[in-house]
């Protein structure tokens, strides 16, 4: 057998091992795929197993991880790695190695139009991201944990910015937000400690629970007059 390491857990490959004693804490995902979620405290082969054939890959757990996730979907190169979008349109994950993202408003002749849950979540390489007019949604956590984001340029055609979407963006200074957008939910933007001021657009009638939780240094907020509620 060989194991890879990744957050939270372990990937385990078992090459004609008939016997392995395991001790260990799991928590298994729904469809219990590849031990996803389990927290391995020791592994033991017994005496009598003789495991001598190498490992056939050198991948690390949260690349193969994501290997086995994006397998089937259209993958676009950008610099640093690859995005990845569903036969529906929706940017689904990146490759963590993603520097820079100009999104395409067209991936092999399927529109592009949301950046999907979690697409770029702990994506801490990524500086720089070009979202294009036919994305109509962000979705929940699509950007959350993205460290090296500075600024970013929500285009016009976007209606919704979900829950989560930019939490945890530390060095996030500068956000625009434009006429366009209606709704911006829970904690969308929490935790952006660097971000200083921000500008709600004309349109939005509710200001979601913690939408920008945490924002230490945030000294300006423009409200629009369709603001009927904080929460």
């Amino acid at each position: 057998y060989y194991t890879t390491s990744y957050e939270g857990g372990v990937f385990m490959k078992i090459k004609g091992l008939p016997v392995l004693a395991l001790t260990a804490v799991m928590t298994f995902s729904s469809a219990n795929l590849c031990f996803a979620d389990m927290t391995m405290e020791k592994l033991t082969e017994r005496s009598t197993v003789n495991a001598t054939e190498e490992p056939d890959i050198t991948a690390s757990g949260a690349n193969i991880k994501a290997m086995l996730a994006n397998e089937g979907k259209l993958a676009y190169p950008v610099e640093g790695g690859n995005i990845y979008c569903s036969a529906e349109g929706v940017i689904e994950s990146c490759d963590l190695s993603v520097i820079s993202a100009d999104i395409p408003s067209e991936i092999e002749g399927v529109k592009v139009t949301a950046i999907g849950y979690g697409a770029f979540w702990r994506c801490s390489e990524l500086t720089n991201v070009t979202i294009p007019n036919s994305v109509t949604s962000i979705e929940e956590s699509a950007f959350e944990e993205c460290e090296g984001l500075t600024s970013i340029v929500i285009p016009g055609s976007v209606k919704n910015i979900e829950d989560f979407a930019f939490h945890l963006c530390g060095n996030l200074e500068s956000v625009t937000i434009p006429e366009g957008v209606t709704g911006i939910g829970d904690c969308a933007f929490g935790d952006c400690i660097s971000l200083k001021k921000i500008e709600i657009p004309n349109g939005v009638s509710i200001i979601e629970s913690s939408t920008f939780a945490d924002c230490t240094n945030l000294t300006e907020v423009i409200i629009p007059s369709s603001v009927t509620s904080i929460e």
